[in-house]
């Protein structure tokens, strides 16, 4: 079009040049699709033209001739991504001015976002373009995008054939979108100034992607389907409902993957049912309210075989987040790599004992064969609550002090015989396992509890038998009562324990059966039976004067199930019995040893009734006289006491035990 004379131009859209000179133009809010108005295309002179707010996307400055008395106001030229537009062909200026205008330039060492400026070096009595003055200033303008979807739709993680939250960026400085690493399925629009990208991914596999330059970024990760199944479980306290939730986050991304929250409060055992597709991931429970989960914590294990991933029972008791140091977590599908039944859920290691891992017939096999440094097991023993991580790997070619040197030397890792960082004592840990063959490592297998207590190694903690293919084999079971040498459960034996208590229980006892044994064997058959049913049951030991535990729990609980029993009652209340009047009270009073040497008797009544406290025990002789008496204290419905007998003489005597309103009659025999 012809060049403008004594015209007023207001939100006018131009997408060409002028021809000729313009002459006291006005431009205000002016919009050039390709070419700026009054910047390009004039064939010869701009006299006195007024420019205000205007700006093009495209075209460069150029052929503008001599500008004269002009005036720019907050102009610029748009950069285009990637390549800025050029400023050309201005041959001179003269009494023109440039305020806080800006235009892309193509000028040496001229950035986005900088300013370029002369000194001033007339020529022909007039400042040209190779040297303006200091006060005309030339601006490279910055493109942008911001995101206007919701955080974090930026990087997502889903599972393929599952649509992508739809992301949208506002962007400027840019009409295209290069939607060319995005995975299949998925696909960018921008229009109006506005990028939206949505989709389906067809595709598994990492994606990245970048607006307007890299000014934005963003990934999306595609998971293939759902493999394995995975169930969370919670003890929650009386907050969980308002503070507690959790999240599982891929590994290296950090993207989230599933969430929850809205925990019932104070129930055990909550369970939350989840699916992963095969990859590497982390666990993340959060607590807003700082102090943990009272009395609680959570397990996260697989459905099929219910194998742990991170056990933090009762152990996320205070701080705001519980989470694997350094964001630690877990590959799936899971390894097969474990420890040996005897070195898991240890709670009671002492300083270099040997933790061992079950023998891989693939490590096994590099026995002597090749490098001897690349292959063998890498055991890490992590705090799920994110205070302490190590991990050791323990080769074919290092003895770690275990001998004779063989095929399964490297399964023996030897604790804290390193420095720095060793393992803290009395911290829960968890402890796992990997193999290596060649340099290559497996998945990570299940979990362990682990702790190093050196007070709790004088007289451990003890369970029955839980080592699958052991003939006591105890955990977990189904026996039938009676007298049948099979009629037994068998705990774990602790050296030097001369006493063992099994404790059974149910919601439907009246209170627990505690049963004493000189040997880790209880045989099923004293009177009155057990009820047919499933019992919980847990043991302890006595070792050196004392029971190494004394407050429950007593140790891990296993099921035990009783059947054949001729005390066949209804325990549920059902078919119009009442249940009260069927459940067991089953108090057991025990002198031991009985026949007795005189130096030493023990006396033990279990299931006391609840309110009771002491216990009174009163020995008397054959002419009615009371020879000895005793108070013993009753803990957790239980009262025990050694007794010493040196000053008694041979003979037959009656023991009296009352507790409450029960009292219980034994004959004790002392020959010396």
């Amino acid at each position: 079009m012809s060049a403008p004379t004594n015209t007023i131009f207001y939100g006018a859209i131009f997408s060409a040049g002028f021809v000729g000179s313009s002459y006291d133009a006005s431009f205000t809010n002016c919009y050039a699709t390709g070419l700026c108005p009054g910047f390009a295309g004039f064939s010869s002179q701009d006299f006195d033209g007024q420019f205000i707010n205007c700006y093009s996307t495209g075209g460069a400055f150029s052929d503008v001739g001599t500008l004269y008395g002009s005036t720019y106001t907050n102009c610029y030229q748009q950069r285009l991504c990637p390549a800025p537009a050029a400023i050309t062909g201005i041959t001179s200026l003269l009494s023109s001015q440039m305020t806080g205008s800006a235009a892309a330039s193509n000028m040496t060492g001229l950035a986005f976002g900088s300013v370029w400026a002369t000194s001033t070096s007339p020529a022909n009595g007039y400042p040209v373009l190779s040297s303006m003055p200091a006060a005309v200033q030339f601006k490279a303008e910055q493109p942008s995008a911001l995101l206007t979807s919701a955080a974090g739709t930026d990087n997502q993680t889903i599972t393929v054939g599952t649509a992508i939250t739809p992301i949208t960026y506002s962007v400027f400085g840019t009409s295209t979108f290069d939607g060319s690493t995005l995975p299949a399925g998925v696909t960018g629009t921008l229009s109006n100034n506005v990028l939206t990208i949505s989709g389906t991914p067809t595709a598994v596999g990492s994606f990245t992607y970048d607006v307007a330059c890299g000014l934005a970024t963003g990934s999306i990760s595609v998971l293939s389907s759902c493999a394995t199944d995975l169930v969370l479980e919670f003890d929650t306290d009386a907050n969980s409902p308002l503070e507690n939730s959790w999240e599982l986050r891929q590994q290296g991304s950090g993207s989230l993957v599933q969430s929850g929250s809205g925990l019932p409060g104070s129930v055990n055992s909550i369970t939350v049912n989840t699916c992963l597709p095969d990859g590497c991931y982390y666990l993340r429970v959060l607590d807003s309210g700082g102090d943990g989960i009272v009395n609680g914590g959570y397990i996260l294990r697989t459905l099929a075989g219910a194998q742990r991933i991170i056990d933090n029972r009762d152990n996320f008791t205070s701080g705001g987040i519980s989470a694997v140091i350094n964001n630690g977590g877990f590959c799936l599908p899971l390894g097969t790599d474990r420890l040996i039944f005897t070195s898991c859920d240890k709670l009671d290691w002492v300083n270099n004992q040997f933790i061992v891992a079950a023998p891989n017939t693939d490590v096994t096999a590099e026995w002597q064969v090749g490098d001897q440094t690349d292959d063998g097991y890498q055991f890490w023993w992590f705090d799920p609550n994110g205070t302490y991580g190590y991990t050791k790997f323990r080769s074919h070619a290092i003895s770690d002090g275990f001998g004779p040197a063989s095929a399964t030397r490297a399964c023996h890792a030897r604790i804290n015989n390193w420095s720095p960082n060793q393992i803290p004592a009395n911290v829960l840990l968890n402890v796992k396992v990997r193999s290596r063959v060649n340099g290559v490592n497996s998945n990570w297998g299940p979990v362990c509890r682990f702790k190093i207590d050196p007070v709790r190694a004088t007289c451990p903690l003890t369970k029955l038998v839980d080592i699958p293919g052991s003939v006591n084999y105890s955990c977990g079971v189904t026996r039938t009562w009676g007298g049948s040498s099979l009629s037994k459960v068998v705990a774990k034996a602790v050296d030097g324990a001369t006493q063992y208590q099994f404790r059974w229980n149910n919601a439907e006892l009246a209170a627990p059966v505690v049963r004493t044994t000189t040997t880790p064997v209880l045989q099923l058959n004293w009177n009155p039976a057990l009820p047919n049913g499933t019992y919980q049951v847990q043991v302890r030991a006595f070792k050196n004067g004392v029971w190494c535990v004394t407050s429950l729990p007593w140790g891990d609980e296993c099921n035990v199930t009783i059947t054949g029993s001729p005390n066949a009652m209804v325990l549920d209340g059902g078919n119009g019995h009442d249940a009260d009047a069927m459940r067991v009270t089953a108090s057991v009073a025990k002198l031991f040893p009985n026949p007795n040497n005189g130096q030493q008797l023990t006396v033990s009544l279990s299931a006391v009734e609840e309110g009771v406290e002491t216990i009174s025990v009163d020995i008397y002789d054959l002419s009615g006289a009371r020879v000895s008496s005793r108070t013993i204290a009753v803990n957790d419905g239980m009262a025990y006491q050694v007794l010493e007998l040196t000053e008694m003489a041979d003979g037959l005597y009656m023991v009296n035990i009352t507790a409450g309103n029960q009292r219980y009659t034994e004959r004790l025999v002392i020959a010396k």
